[in-house]
């Protein structure tokens, strides 16, 4: 079964190629989880997965976070831990969720799945581990863009210093695992602003390093009832019931002002360029001061309390973050046992 990853940093346009992708007949793109950010986190917590009560454990968590009831992340099937089980030949965290996904393709008798998630680039190794077939899709878009993007997002830091820099670790992340993949057939770099000038032929561009056949009802996506429904179900995927929409780029110039495109530039100019995007201040980078550093802190500390209670107003909101609570609340408990423990001279018999 195919076995397909976008890896990006958020607001570059994943949901979009997901649903594009999704859109062919022989595979299947389910909402994502975010299974490997929020279960990697917590995963020395389950103990050794050769032991049942920390792998049902694994399981269960796995399964809750792909059904909480409203969520736009919501999956329509609702599997079981015995479904899971039965697909899992190795315990590990990567073969638990690539299990997920292949229940998902079967029940819609699809070759292949695609994984759109939140950090994959941290995983992609290990992804490989358990899928050495595996084929990864580096989706980027402008950072100046994906800035004017995050700003709307609560859950994100809002000032510009912070959000260039995280875009540039990102793409950092993304190359180091492009360059270790693409030559050996297993990664390609999308952008996101020649998916929307050239739709078509980026998508038989993609299809052809997918080994799979183009088909037009890619470019339908829109058209289909169930992305009418995600569309309608968070702000942040408002426009995936529409073609696509080629202005979408370069939307900085009107939405940052020229003091904020000259930060951008400043902490990530590097990676704007090395990704084809022209710099307009064209800055050398300097550190900054302490005290400007901590203005800019306190403003994005300030902004992202104001902003904290929009999120929870989305249906099932607050029922996902009650279930990331209580993984969270795993790393409060005492570690298990992985080694038996050594006995050491006391203090007073120390020479």
């Amino acid at each position: 079964m195919h076995a397909f990853f976008i890896m990006s940093s958020e607001r570059s346009g994943s949901n979009l190629l997901r649903k594009m992708l999704g859109a062919h007949p022989r595979l299947s793109a389910p909402p994502p989880p975010h299974l490997w950010r929020h279960l990697t986190q917590v995963l020395p917590y389950y103990g050794p997965l050769v032991q049942d009560n920390g792998f049902e454990a694994l399981l269960t968590d796995a399964l809750a976070l792909t059904q909480v009831p409203g969520s736009h992340l919501q999956w329509k099937y609702p599997f079981t831990v015995d479904d899971i089980r039965a697909r899992v030949s190795v315990r590990s965290l990567g073969a638990v969720i690539a299990a997920l996904y292949d229940c998902y393709a079967a029940q819609e008798a699809s070759d292949g799945w695609v994984c759109k998630e939140n950090n994959l680039f941290d995983h992609a190794f290990q992804i490989l581990e358990t899928r050495p077939e595996a084929k990864f899709i580096y989706l980027c878009r402008d950072g100046r863009d994906v800035a004017c993007s995050v700003q709307r997002v609560p859950s994100h830091d809002q000032h510009l210093f912070f959000i260039a820099q995280e875009w540039r670790t990102e793409q950092e992340k993304c190359i180091r695992v492009y360059q270790e993949l693409h030559t050996r057939g297993a990664a390609m770099l999308l952008r996101y602003e020649d998916l929307l000038e050239n739709p078509e032929p980026s998508l038989i561009r993609l299809c052809d390093f997918l080994k799979i056949e183009y088909h037009p009802q890619m470019l339908a996506y829109h058209e289909e009832e169930e992305t009418k429904k995600d569309a309608a179900k968070t702000q942040y995927w408002q426009n995936l019931d529409k073609p696509v929409l080629k202005n979408n780029k370069a939307k900085f110039l009107a939405q940052l002002s020229p003091a904020d495109i000259r930060l951008f530039e400043q902490v990530a100019g590097p990676l704007l360029q090395a990704l084809g995007y022209p710099l307009l201040f064209s800055p050398a980078y300097k550190p900054l001061p302490r005290w400007q550093y901590a203005w800019f802190w306190l403003q994005n500390r300030l902004q992202r309390r104001r902003l904290r209670g929009q999120l929870q107003q989305e249906p099932g909101r607050a029922e996902r973050e009650k279930i990331l609570m209580r993984l969270r609340g795993r790393e409060k408990q005492t570690l298990p046992t992985y080694a038996a423990p050594l006995t050491y001279p006391s203090l007073q018999e120390k020479p």
